[in-house]
């Protein structure tokens, strides 16, 4: 998987990491290879087979077994991909039970700040994630969540920071970064 996200992050070659991913999930159960061929197809500009490979992540991923393995890329799916807010919410609330972290709560405030409840996501963003977790996908949050409060100062410093980790984010992520900084 590894060297599929240094084809795809580092040299943007997604018919090699495509190859790759694929001929690992056919000798593994992979439901996060998924995710990495919706990344591709999001990047290749393919909404439909994104919509397609979300879809079966979030199936696969659904039942009881695998469901908290995975609680915090369903979260981040319900809130961005597929408008469902209060199921992320639900999540979130379900891993901050579970696991009552920094990046528990970072989810919350992204279910949060996906409802349009700017003031509720920063409370909890600025009480329970800023200088707690500074995973880049947190810190492009943390950005996006002062930037709807109107703290430009603060959003671009969250984001630009979360850009210095653009091979960690990837294409997708690092282009909505860029955009969001020049739309500030």
């Amino acid at each position: 998987k590894g060297v599929a996200w240094i084809a795809f992050s580092h040299d943007r070659d997604a018919a090699s990491a495509k190859a790759i991913i694929n001929a690992l999930a056919v000798r593994k159960f992979m439901p996060e290879a998924h995710l990495l061929l919706a990344e591709i197809a999001d990047y290749e500009g393919d909404q439909t087979e994104k919509l397609r490979h979300l879809k079966k992540f979030k199936s696969l991923v659904s039942t009881p077994r695998y469901r908290s393995m995975y609680h915090k890329y369903l979260a981040m799916l319900e809130a961005e991909e597929f408008n469902n807010a209060a199921g992320a919410l639900k999540i979130a609330g379900e891993e901050i039970v579970n696991r009552p972290t920094p990046q528990s709560y970072d989810l919350l405030a992204w279910g949060y700040y996906h409802q349009k409840e700017f003031a509720k996501a920063l409370a909890i963003a600025s009480q329970k994630v800023e200088h707690q977790n500074y995973e880049p996908d947190a810190l492009y949050h943390l950005g996006m969540i002062y930037h709807a409060n109107g703290d430009n100062a603060k959003a671009l410093q969250y984001l630009t920071t979360a850009l210095e980790s653009e091979f960690e984010l990837g294409p997708a992520l690092s282009r909505k970064i860029r955009t969001a900084i020049q739309n500030i």
